[in-house]
This record gives C-alpha cells, sequence and structure tokens, in this order.
C-alpha cells in the first residue's frame, strides 16, 4: 500500500502503460515536442493534502485534491469537431481579417476526423474509466471528479482532458 498520492498516480499511470509526469505548469511545458503520437500522458499538477479533525484532535479525514491533464499528442492545425477543410480555411481567415471567395461546385464535402473525435473522445469514453475503474477498487473514493476537454496544450501541442478531482482515503 503506497501512501504518497504522487506515488499512487504514478503507479496507476504505470498499470495503465500510460507515461506520467508530475510537477507544475511552467515545468510540465517543458514536455519535448517530439513526444510519441502513440502513447497516453497523464501529467499531474501539485496535489493539495488536506485533513479534517476531530474535536479531540484525531485525523478524522484525509483527502487529496488536484488536477491532471490526460492527453495525446496533437496537430495544431487538425480541426476541433467535423469542420469541412474548406470551413477550416475560412475560420482561418476570418481569424486574420481576410477576404475570400470559394467556389465549390462538389455535391460531397469532405469531413476531416477532428481533434475531439480522433483525441479527446477517446480519452473520455473509454481511458479515463479505466483509471475510475482502478481508483474505485482501492483505499480511495471519489468525492469529486470533473471534467472538460482541452485542446493544443503546452508548448508540445497536446489535446485531451483536464480533470479536477478529490479523491478520500478509505
Amino acid at each position: 500500500m503506497q501512501n504518497d498520492i504522487i506515488e499512487v498516480f504514478q503507479a496507476y499511470a504505470n498499470q495503465l502503460e500510460w507515461t506520467f509526469s508530475y510537477g507544475n505548469k511552467e515545468n510540465q511545458n517543458l514536455l519535448q515536442s517530439d513526444l510519441d503520437d502513440s502513447k497516453i500522458y497523464l501529467i499531474l499538477d501539485p496535489v493539495r493534502r488536506n485533513k479534517t479533525f476531530s474535536e479531540f484532535g484525531a485525523t478524522r479525514q484525509k483527502s487529496f485534491s488536484g488536477s491532471f491533464l490526460l492527453v495525446v499528442k496533437s496537430t495544431i492545425d487538425q480541426t476541433y469537431y467535423n469542420q469541412t477543410e474548406e470551413e477550416r480555411f475560412i475560420n482561418r481567415i476570418s481569424v486574420l481579417d481576410g477576404f475570400f471567395s470559394v467556389n465549390n461546385s462538389c455535391q460531397s464535402t469532405q469531413y476531416k476526423a477532428g481533434k475531439y473525435n480522433q483525441n479527446i473522445k477517446p480519452l473520455i469514453e473509454t481511458e479515463i474509466v479505466k483509471l475510475e475503474d482502478i481508483i474505485n477498487c482501492s483505499q480511495y473514493k471519489i468525492d469529486e471528479w470533473s471534467i472538460i476537454d482541452a485542446t493544443d496544450i503546452f508548448d508540445a501541442n497536446l489535446d485531451g482532458i483536464v480533470v479536477n478531482f478529490k479523491l478520500s482515503v478509505i
């Protein structure tokens, strides 16, 4: 049984064959941009350790709260969600305050797999569920678990999810 929550998260990542990293956001941004496209990365931010005490000073409950990223390597110019190549181009030009005209006589529009379907959705539907199952069968109880999508994180250009959590020791 491990008592250090950082080592616990590292053990979970190892069990799931994910790459683990721990530290503050400034240091995490130093991840190399040549990360492996086929790997999943669990990037844990500094964790808050909480204790509650009884009226007699005994420890009543220990808990841990914080956040982590569950991410994969991405491509910065990939669309977010089911945009056509034309829409992506239009969005990029509009951001630059440009103007252009497109004549498209094609009946079918080509959609590219976007960041959400390719990178984020599999993490939500499959990978994070594996971690939840491991935690639920451990000495910890999930008190809070909040997930939000994230794209183009850090200089390494990662897509995935941010998980805010609170775990209690059972």
